[in-house]
């Protein structure tokens, strides 16, 4: 079932999402889109994110675990990581 939370939208968000593009395909996943919206796959995990004017909503579209709190939880953390 697919899900969706918003995070706060970083200062610098093109080199925020340069970054998380970075990790996404050194672990073997795929990373298409832009600083408006995209597509992402990873470790099972399949989703979409699209830019609004103070967030991003992310929708996660295929989740092979059980529980959703620690796929959002670890997004959640990367894009903290990401975004320093």
């Amino acid at each position: 079932m697919a899900f969706t939370f918003r995070i706060s939208k970083p200062s610098d968000l093109e080199s925020t999402l340069t970054k998380i593009k970075a990790k996404i395909i050194s672990s073997g996943g795929s990373f298409q889109g832009d600083v408006k919206n995209g597509k992402i796959a990873a470790n099972g995990v399949e989703g979409t994110y699209a830019i609004g004017f103070d967030d991003i909503a992310i929708t996660i579209t295929k989740n092979p675990y059980v529980f959703k709190g620690p796929v959002e939880n670890f997004i959640r953390d990367e894009f903290r990581k990401s975004s320093v």
